[in-house]
């Protein structure tokens, strides 16, 4: 596989993974609030490591690309501000 094609194959499973998220708390589906959900650049990626490996420099630039921000928590890290929609999870 060459390196494009790689990339492009991890850039699928990014936006799969984010396709139920968002960067803003608007655009909550069938009038529900989004729910907060605020991850590092590695908690995404170990989200997604049973999938595909991901590349942290490709994923961060993904993310401000699309518009997400990072958020201070209260241990001073640094976490990405995603909202999950309200009703994406598959029971």
């Amino acid at each position: 596989m060459t390196e494009e094609e790689d990339e492009k194959m991890q850039l699928e499973y990014i936006e799969a993974y984010f396709d139920k998220r968002s960067p803003v708390l608007e655009g909550s589906l069938a009038g529900k609030p989004n729910y907060p959900e605020p991850k590092t650049t590695t908690e995404i990626i170990d989200d997604l490591s049973d999938m595909y490996d991901i590349s942290k420099g490709l994923l961060s630039k993904y993310l401000v690309d699309h518009g997400y921000s990072l958020v201070p928590t209260e241990d001073g890290r640094l976490k990405w501000m995603i909202y999950r929609y309200y009703d994406s999870h598959i029971e």
